[in-house]
């Protein structure tokens, strides 16, 4: 299954990443899963939300740099016989 997910860039600092949380669950965008990458002066926080179009705008809006990518879930293949050698034969074959 395909996603889309958001890559908005944040400054490392104290309390950078309620904002776009709180502009998100004002909009009632709810964020379905996230990760975040730090470096000492900046962050990323990549995350797959329920409305990727409305939240793109509403954090430009406010000012974020925000990036969309295509991106896969594995979810559904776990339940299969063999889901590994079909995961790894569908990348092979350039499926992605």
């Amino acid at each position: 299954m395909r996603w889309k997910q958001l890559s908005v860039f944040l400054e490392n600092k104290p309390g950078a990443l309620s904002e776009p949380c709180r502009l998100l669950a004002g909009a009632q965008i709810n964020i379905r899963t996230f990760s975040l990458a730090d470096t000492r002066e900046f962050g990323i926080l990549r995350m797959v939300v329920d409305d990727p179009d409305k939240a793109r705008r509403l954090l430009r809006r406010h000012g974020f740099a925000v990036r969309v990518n295509d991106v896969l879930s594995s979810k559904y293949l776990t339940g299969r016989a063999n889901w590994r050698r079909s995961w790894t034969g569908w990348m092979a074959a350039g499926s992605m």
